[in-house]
Order: C-alpha cells, then structure tokens, then sequence
C-alpha cells in the first residue's frame, strides 16, 4: 500500500510544527526560569543592602545617644560645681564603659562610650623625642610585648611612619620597605588618624595590635592624660623606674577633683602640666545586626569643656573598619 505524496508531506509538515512547538515551549520555560533565577538574587541582593545600610544608620543613631549622655554629664557636673570648677570624668560614671544593647526588629544594636584621654595618645612621638619614645617602650615592655631589639624597631618604625621625610633612620621603615611588600603602600608622613594604621607598621603582628589597642589612642598632640581614667601600665609610663601604682589604689571612687590631689603623696611626680581630671575626647564603639548583617562603627567624639556656638560637640573621625572585630554570634555582638 502506496501513501500518497501530499499525505506525507503533511504529516512531515506536522511532525515539523511539533518539534518547533516544543523547542519554543523549552527555550521560554529556560528563559522563565533565568528570569525567576535573577529575579530571586536580585532580590536577595536588595534585601541585603537595606539590611546593611539600616545597621549603619542604627549605629550612627548611637552617635546622638552618645552626644546626649557626655552633654548631660558635663551640665550635671557644671551644676555639682555651680560652675566654679573644672568637670571631673571617672570611670565610677554611669555611661564610662558599660555595654548598653537594645533589640531591634530582626536583629539588635549594642554601644559602649569610654574615655580616650586615659590612654597613650600615638600622635605624640611625631616630635621624636626621647621622653615620647620611652613611653612608648615602656608600655610594651609593662605589657610583655616582643623582644626589646624588636620594640627598638617597631618604635622607629612608628616615628618613621608620621616623619615627614622618606629616610630610613636606624631600623626604622620608610616608603623603600613598604613599596617592596606583596600589597605595596606608602607611609603617612603625617599623624595617625586612626589605630587601626597599626595594622600596616612594620614589626606588628595582629595579636600584637588586639593587645595594646585598649592602651593607645589616636588624638591631637599634647592632650592631657585624665589622671582618673588612666590604667596602670600608661600610668607607669611617665615615671621612669618609679612606679605610680599607690595614684590607682588610692583614687576616690568619684575621682580626683584636681591633679595635685592625686600627686600629693609623691616625692618626686611627673610634671602636673601633662594630666587633668576631665576629659575631651571619647570613643563610641557601636554594631548592629540586622538580619545578619552587621556595622560596626567607632566614633571619635569630641567634647569642649566649654563649648560655645564656634566650639561645639562634634564627632572628629568615624572608622569602619572590622579590623579588631573577631566573628561572633549576634547574641554576643549586640547582647540581645
């Protein structure tokens, strides 16, 4: 039995349609489901970005909680001394140090505000001299950290960092050690502004840094250290080969009100001209959490003893940087 020609081709016709029917039906499911596929990363992509820049913004409300506590400190003070008196910041105080948190719907902020003027300020060995250099010996030596020739080194390596010049002095580096390194930088040649640039010092170790970054701050030279707030190991720093331990144990639970009160009992004190009992200048450490994103925020703030509308309270440097920050949980970033 013979098939006519036109029948044949009509079913050839129609064996064609199907298969063009069904490469269409496949290319538009492949292409449905691309478009679902972007669609979902798309947003997946947004909701992450909302979430990161609503952490941001929370920890950048910490700043004003933070304005609102020190400006209500110093007006409390200001009325404790009907304003005859100098301010007195301690660590006794109510905001000093404590980790206040708070839950947030899908997550939660915590905050801390301490006193940086309790601290060794870096900034003061950019004028080399032999006082600044020994402090700074001394503090890593109270607190055990590397060897003395490494010490010498990175000591030299610090003033090289913020010295003007691009001459290597003794073990010092300059611009010619770095610029040979795998990830090329150059020096500063200015101040720190900001302690996580110990990360790029020669001679430093990360673990190095997390030691001595509660003792060392970031500040403009020649700020006064609070003798109320200040620990042991910078205390020490200003009397060589004396301690001045008895200062600590017999400071008053409130504070010293003046900086000979807290020197009366020594024979031989530093020079008065270098501490004070209040402070300027604080640090606000901030993280949020929101859906498992997370800011971290530290503030430099800066508060006039007596401010007026050309000197106010304002925040001098915000760093970012998850540098110091090990992972954690929510839970134990934000205490919620």
């Amino acid at each position: 039995m013979s098939v006519h020609p036109s029948t044949y081709k009509a079913r050839h016709e129609q064996g064609t349609a199907l298969v063009t029917v069904m490469l269409i039906f496949f290319v538009a499911s492949f292409l449905t489901g691309e478009m679902f596929n972007r669609l979902n990363v798309d947003i997946r992509r947004t909701t992450t970005l909302l979430a990161q820049d609503q952490a941001y913004l929370y920890v950048l409300s910490a700043e004003e909680l933070a304005f609102r506590v020190l400006r209500d400190d110093l007006k409390e003070d200001k009325k404790e001394n009907d304003n005859s008196a100098q301010a007195v910041d301690h660590p006794e105080e109510e905001w000093y140090g404590k980790k206040v948190s708070y839950p947030l719907e899908g997550g939660g902020i915590s905050a801390t505000l301490v006193d940086l003027q309790g601290r060794l300020n870096l900034n003061d060995l950019r004028n080399n001299t032999a006082d600044s250099r020994a402090r700074i010996k001394q503090l890593l030596t109270d607190l055990n950290l590397l060897e003395s020739s490494n010490q010498v080194e990175v000591i030299e390596s610090l003033v090289e960092w913020m010295d003007k010049d691009d001459i290597p002095a003794s073990s010092g580096a300059e611009d010619l050690y770095y610029t040979a390194l795998e990830k090329p930088y150059r020096t500063a040649n200015t101040y720190f502004s900001s302690v996580s640039e110990l990360n790029l010092i020669k001679g430093l170790s990360l673990a190095d840094i997390i030691q001595l970054k509660p003792y060392v701050s970031v500040l403009p030279e020649g700020v006064r250290t609070n003798i109320n707030t200040v620990s042991e190991p910078v205390l020490n720093t200003f009397q060589k080969g004396e301690s001045l331990k008895s200062i600590i144990e017999d400071r008053p639970k409130d504070g010293y009100t003046s900086v000979a009160e807290a020197f009366k009992k020594l024979k031989k004190p530093p020079k008065q001209s270098q501490f004070s009992v209040h402070s300027e200048y604080f640090l606000l450490e901030a993280v949020a959490v929101i859906q498992e994103r997370k800011a971290v925020l530290r503030s430099i703030i800066y508060r006039p003893t007596q401010p007026d509308e050309s000197n106010t309270m304002r925040v001098i440097l915000r760093d970012r940087a998850r540098l110091f920050a090990p992972l954690k949980t929510k839970k134990e970033e934000t205490g919620v």
